[in-house]
């Protein structure tokens, strides 16, 4: 996935200013390191939250490093036990 988000970038950035912006990068979900508090303006995460070790420990990491009024973007399966954490 990733390479594919970099293979995208590289081929649109030079038309697309957006894609300029975008840092694609592999983290360890429950500490997202390296990345500073408030800093990072979106999040995205396909089976993510539901899959890691502590799914509430990540997204409190995810919560950590994004702006106010930052976006988080995530897909559970409608039947996944962390659906009841993420409603909490």
């Amino acid at each position: 996935m990733i390479e594919q988000v970099q293979r995208i970038k590289d081929e649109k950035a030079g038309e697309n200013q957006i894609w300029r912006r975008v840092e694609p990068k592999v983290l360890d979900a429950h500490t997202l390191g390296g990345i500073e508090d408030s800093s990072v303006s979106h999040i995205t995460g396909t089976m993510v939250y539901n899959l890691v070790a502590n799914g509430r420990q990540a997204l409190e990491a995810a919560h950590r490093v994004i702006q106010p009024g930052g976006v988080i973007g995530m897909t559970l399966g409608a039947g996944a036990e962390s659906m009841d954490m993420v409603r909490v």
